[in-house]
């Protein structure tokens, strides 16, 4: 098949604007290529809903829970597919959810503009289920499971009328569904669910030590590129 020539404009024949042109029109040119093709690394951003569950929280030896509001999660990938339905990704999540209220002796009950925020760093491995083909689109659904760490938890609360803050971090475990589809292209779009699990975590702050399980989901849409 002959590869149809591409001619930038006049204003756009600089050293810069001609370079970017030039990788343009190698994509358009080779994008089926690359989404056709088993293996290959990609890259991926994906953002969301968070809900975490309202955890089960001691200080001091006193026990009761955080009420937590619906929040935000964002992040992405990078991953390697090294054969035709397994690929392993490496990712970024970070999220943020409002406290609405405490229920911790030694806490005060309306903690004002407190979140419960975290960053993870997980490695996952991923199995496509199935690969089909839906009029122009090729759908594939995926399953996943994920280790890592937890590495920046942190809750801003109140302790007696003044903002306090508890940070930590945990290893973490989290499992993964989802939808994705291409239409011939090397871009991908999807839809995924995750579950992330780091189980009863320790937070310091100058309150004390506060225990609290940390267990929730994120709903996330997600925009892909496969190289």
């Amino acid at each position: 098949m002959q590869t149809p020539e591409f001619s930038p404009p006049a204003a756009a024949r600089g050293p810069m604007p001609a370079a970017g042109a030039a990788l343009i029109a190698l994509a358009l040119a080779g994008a089926p290529a690359a989404a056709s093709a088993d293996n290959g690394l990609s890259v991926t951003l994906f953002g969301g809903a968070s809900q975490i569950s309202d955890p089960s929280t001691r200080l001091g030896g006193q026990g009761g829970r955080l009420s937590l509001g619906s929040g935000l999660a964002v992040g992405g990938s990078v991953g390697w597919r090294f054969a035709p339905a397994w690929r392993l990704e490496g990712e970024v999540l970070y999220r943020n959810n409002g406290v609405d209220a405490a229920s911790v002796p030694g806490l005060d009950p309306q903690p004002g503009d407190a979140d419960y925020a975290s960053v993870a760093l997980m490695a996952n491995l991923l199995w496509d289920v199935g690969r089909w083909r839906v009029g122009p689109a090729t759908l594939r659904p995926y399953l996943g499971l994920g280790i890592g760490r937890l590495q920046e938890l942190d809750t801003d609360l109140r302790v007696s009328g003044q903002a306090v803050e508890f940070s930590g971090s945990a290893g973490a475990r989290q499992g993964l569904v989802g939808l994705e589809w291409d239409y011939d292209s090397a871009w991908t779009a999807g839809v995924g669910l995750r579950w992330v699990d780091a189980g009863r975590v320790k937070l310091t702050g100058p309150g004390g030590t506060l225990e609290v399980e940390h267990r929730g989901w994120s709903a996330e849409l997600r925009l892909g590129y496969r190289f």
